[in-house]
């Protein structure tokens, strides 16, 4: 706490500090992001020394911290000895990060927020627990004491971080002092009401897709000489979206225990020209389980135009992440994982999205007009294209995905989508039965024609001989 602040405390208006106890919260969040990421790539190097890798260097300049140092971290990791790793300044490491979770319960004891006491004393049970980094050697069983998001495996300082930032939100949400268009707002600058107002924008143009689910919650403040704007997302605790916006640049970050949905994000903004750094996170697959992936994408507008149309569209995509995964899981039983992927781009690029689809059953709505149109010829949940053709089967459940998305929107009695489904399928094996009959068709005049040309080729002259046609037996006469 600055002096300023104790200043004000000891004054008996300690609600004057909440904004900039949140501000300075906020920031270290980012921080300790970077600093769970930069412990679990440097453990990752030291294992995989010929894997290639990333620095950080932009995830650490997005958060503000400026220790110039830490770059070298990943490069210089070694393993030492048993379930050990000689991390480069990993002291210093394990120091910001308790600086960093002091500034995020800050806010809530100044608040008395209730969520404090627990909080503080899960922090209390790590720092007694002996874990350090003496001499920068580090246990492996540390880093994962520090980074784990798994509440399966037991508590650790990335999951009170995350517990920490939900009540910080909560706390954020009570004191704003304004709304725009369903941000939650306090202390921005006059001219970044309107770089809030077009994302939301953004956020309202799509936010009907999610029909009653949870999410899409935003927050705006100035910190650090920069509008920042958050994204809850959906539910899921290290779902978020940060970003960051100075003059003409927008830098988001974006967290993601899913690594299929990072990327499939990234891909949304190919009409953009984001520049998204490359961190291990979204390159190495083996990262996945247990880790949450980072992404930094820096946008650079020409003009404020530019930034207001990138930020609208920004929101707007948002939506298109909640539930992703589930979808992506009950489309997998009828498509190709690729084909997946692709399907449910095409979805959020014509903003249909995939929520719907799972309100009206999912992958059971598939089956159930499989089973009408079928009446038993395929097993259940067999993947379309092994029946249909990947083509047409893509292009049915694109039907099936507007359908529903189209139909839930303007009230249409799902009894009715689920008919209308029916249908199209039916027009779909009937074209795949007509195919096959062409099919039957083409090969049964092919035989004929084999057979034909066999037939004159037996009625051919053959040394000097003609084969009689009309003998019950193979007979020979003398040529005239």
């Amino acid at each position: 706490m600055t002096e300023k602040n104790r200043i004000i405390s000891a004054l008996g208006e300690s609600k004057l500090l909440l904004p900039a106890l949140l501000n300075a919260s906020l920031a270290a969040n980012g921080q300790l992001k970077y600093l769970f990421s930069l412990l679990q790539f440097a453990r990752h190097r030291a294992d995989h020394p010929h894997v290639g890798f990333s620095n950080l260097h932009e995830e650490r300049l997005a958060c503000g911290l400026d220790e110039d140092e830490l770059d070298a971290v990943i490069e210089g990791s070694r393993p030492d000895g048993e379930d050990a790793y000689r991390i480069p300044h990993a002291e210093r490491i394990l120091t910001l990060v308790s600086r960093d979770i002091r500034s995020m319960l800050e806010p809530l004891r100044e608040a008395a927020r209730p969520d404090f006491d627990a909080l503080v004393q899960r922090h209390q049970r790590f720092l007694l627990s002996g874990a350090g980094a003496p001499q920068d050697v580090i246990a492996g069983r540390t880093i994962s004491l520090i980074t784990s998001v798994e509440r399966s495996q037991g508590d650790s300082l990335h999951l009170l971080v995350m517990d920490a930032h939900k009540a910080l939100s909560r706390l954020q949400a009570s004191i704003a002092t304004d709304t725009i268009d369903g941000a939650k707002v306090y202390e921005i600058k006059s001219g970044e009401r309107a770089l809030v107002k077009v994302f939301m924008r953004g956020v309202n143009q799509t936010a009907a897709l999610k029909f009653d689910h949870a999410g899409l919650g935003t927050t705006a403040t100035h910190a650090n000489e920069r509008l920042v704007i958050q994204n809850d997302i959906g539910t899921t605790d290290a779902h978020v979206l940060v970003v960051h916006v100075a003059e003409l640049s927008a830098v988001m970050t974006y967290t993601d225990v899913h690594l299929q949905r990072l990327l499939f994000f990234e891909s949304l903004f190919e009409r953009y020209h984001v520049r998204w750094e490359d961190t291990l996170s979204r390159k190495d697959a083996s990262l996945e389980d247990g880790v949450y992936h980072l992404s930094v994408g820096r946008y650079e507008a020409r003009t404020r135009n530019e930034l207001e149309e990138y930020l609208a569209f920004l929101g707007s995509r948002l939506v298109f992440l909640i539930d992703w995964n589930r979808a992506r899981k009950r489309l997998r039983n009828f498509l190709p994982k690729e084909r997946v992927i692709q399907l449910l781009k095409w979805s959020a690029d014509e903003n249909y999205g995939h929520m719907a689809f799972l309100k009206c059953g999912g992958e059971l709505l598939v089956n159930e007009a499989l089973e009408f149109v079928a009446s038993g010829a395929f097993r259940l949940g067999q993947r379309l294209d092994e029946m249909l053709g990947a083509e047409e089967a893509g292009q049915y459940l694109r039907f099936v995905v507007r359908v529903c998305s189209e139909g839930l929107r303007q009230g249409t009695a799902e009894a009715l989508i689920r008919d209308e489904i029916k249908a199209e399928l039916l027009n779909y094996f009937r074209t795949a039965q007509q195919t096959l009959l062409d099919m039957a068709a083409d090969h049964a005049a092919l035989m004929v024609e084999l057979a034909s040309g066999l037939r004159d080729a037996l009625l051919t002259r053959n040394d000097g001989y003609l084969l009689d046609p009309k003998a019950e037996f193979a007979t020979v006469s003398d040529p005239e």
